[in-house]
């Protein structure tokens, strides 16, 4: 991972105010379903059409404008840089 990428995901760390320190299922889980729902935006964001433009698959970017492209990317920077230290602990 580029430092930019740690350095962006740290600084939003930093703007948080409390910070859970548990969480119900271990990180371990945690981290494999962030991985998995990359791999799902990645592959299924943009919808699949055929040669004559008939729409076979629709994809998450037909969601609306909520959802980034980027938002598969973002997960897995998230899932590399998760060593910043929390101010507050609840």
């Amino acid at each position: 991972m580029s430092h930019v990428s740690i350095e962006k995901w740290q600084s939003q760390a930093n703007a948080l105010s409390v910070v859970r320190s548990t969480f119900s299922p271990p990180i371990r889980v945690l981290l494999g379903e962030a991985v998995d729902v990359a791999r799902f935006v990645q592959t299924y964001f943009e919808p699949v059409k055929d040669a004559a433009g008939k729409l076979l698959r629709p994809g998450l970017s037909l969601a609306g404008s909520k959802l980034s492209p980027n938002i598969g990317v973002e997960f897995l920077e998230l899932t590399r840089s998760g060593n910043s230290t929390p101010r507050e602990e609840v």
